[in-house]
């Protein structure tokens, strides 16, 4: 298993259960990794479509993060 390949699915299960206990900073923080990572790899798209659904879960609620989510809108 690649680097690439067990960050999504651990950072994917990681997500799942986030929800499940409806934490939507951390389900944000996950997806925001997921998305760098998928930046990263040079998969723009894909980044730029999680770090969209990355909003909706932060909502404005941390600063930092959502500025680390347009941060990499702006990088893609």
């Amino acid at each position: 298993m690649s680097f690439r390949d067990s960050a999504s699915y651990y950072n994917n299960q990681s997500k799942k259960i986030y929800i499940q206990l409806e934490d939507s900073i951390q389900t944000g923080r996950v997806l925001l990794n997921i998305a760098i990572i998928e930046s990263n790899f040079g998969s723009y798209s894909i980044s730029d479509s999680i770090v969209v659904e990355t909003l909706k879960y932060i909502n404005g609620k941390r600063d930092r993060t959502t500025a680390s989510v347009y941060n990499c809108l702006a990088i893609n």
